[in-house]
């Protein structure tokens, strides 16, 4: 195996795996206390998610993107709830998996090792789906509210304000407009 991390003439104790490498696994290199490199490793997941919600979170969490990859805070709501929905990959899962949302694991101080759980069942990527969704509803109609109410802005202009910040093109603003209107009359009774 060739060692894929080679800085000058310094290797790391840990440079020769002892088991083979994902090939979803990503290598970066960080000084460390001693102002020497060390490889810090992390590990990412790609699947599919509705494009509308891959577009928000992709723009939410701009400052949080490197080489394509995105990294959730890892004590944000969508990070816990990635943490919380991982499973060990199991053996007839495709090395590689396509889609259109890349997320980086990072390890937390508790809980299960990302090169372990690296893995979301199509049912955990439905509930992880259906959580971003309800987080962009949330901050949507929170913000159509105080739009709408505090500066006399109409829920359509709202919608169009949001579409622009988070450059949004596959949804509708009609379509969000139905959702705002169904969570509300499901507030009424």
């Amino acid at each position: 195996m060739i060692n894929k991390m080679f800085i000058g003439d310094q290797y790391p104790p840990s440079s020769v795996p002892s088991t083979p490498i994902p090939i979803e696994e990503n290598y970066h290199y960080q000084l460390n206390s001693k102002n020497k490199f060390h490889p810090a490793m992390f590990y990412s997941i790609r699947f599919q998610i509705k494009p509308f919600l891959a577009e928000y979170l992709y723009a939410r969490y701009a400052g949080n993107i490197e080489e394509g990859i995105l990294h959730l805070p890892p004590h944000s709501y969508l990070g816990r709830s990635l943490h919380e929905l991982l499973c060990p990959r199991p053996y007839n899962a495709p090395a590689r998996e396509t889609g259109n949302v890349c997320l980086r694991l990072t390890s937390l101080h508790r809980g299960p090792s990302p090169s372990t759980y690296n893995y979301l069942t199509q049912a955990n990527r439905r509930i992880f789906e259906s959580r971003a969704q309800h987080l962009l509803h949330t901050e949507l109609f929170e913000r159509m509210l105080t739009d709408r109410h505090r500066r006399g802005i109409s829920y359509i202009e709202s919608i169009r304000c949001f579409l622009l910040k988070y450059q949004i093109d596959s949804i509708s603003e009609e379509g969000l407009m139905k959702a705002f209107y169904r969570w509300r009359k499901g507030l009424s009774g």
